[in-house]
């Protein structure tokens, strides 16, 4: 069953949070701000390519699969914006189908996250706000007990701070 991710997590946008999102394929942990969940800046074949099935993980470690992006136009609520988002490049609404929560192991979802350091150390430095070398970021990570002290390990930033739409 897919349930929209906002049914499912009752989060406004005032109140918005940070999520890491896992992309198994690619080797990739970075950190989201749930609004990213309504905007897309990418095209719609690469956004379903990087993000479909990625794995969604939040401070308190409930984790679902990202099972669905449905483009649902060019942003903005009258013609002048949304031409406005077509000549920079189709920013698009979207909508999102999050799993229900997965029952995940947290070791085996923590080796993933180490493993996605390692493969892509340049990601910690750039999305993270960690001034630690990743190296001793994965390290965190992999003594860390609680999905809280993960993100306090890997630096995760504000929801301002996040990235904000899908690419």
């Amino acid at each position: 069953m897919e349930l929209d991710w906002q049914q499912e997590r009752t989060v406004s946008a005032s109140s918005s949070l940070v999520v890491l999102l896992i992309n198994e394929r690619a080797g990739t942990v970075l950190p989201y701000n749930t609004d990213a969940f309504q905007v897309s800046t990418g095209p719609t074949k690469r956004v379903l390519e990087r993000y479909l099935h990625s794995l969604v993980v939040y401070r308190d470690g409930s984790v679902s699969r990202l099972d669905a992006i449905q483009f649902l136009g060019l942003w903005g609520k009258n013609a002048l914006q949304r031409a406005l988002s077509f000549a920079n490049g189709g920013t698009h609404r979207i909508s999102v189908n999050l799993s229900p929560e997965l029952s995940s192991n947290f070791d085996a979802t923590r080796k993933l996250v180490v493993e996605c350091i390692s493969r892509h150390p340049e990601v910690i430095e750039q999305y993270f706000e960690q001034s630690a070398a990743p190296a001793a970021v994965a390290a965190a990570v992999g003594r860390a007990a609680t999905w809280d002290e993960i993100f306090d390990a890997l630096g995760v930033p504000s929801p301002e701070d996040a990235l904000d739409s899908l690419t």
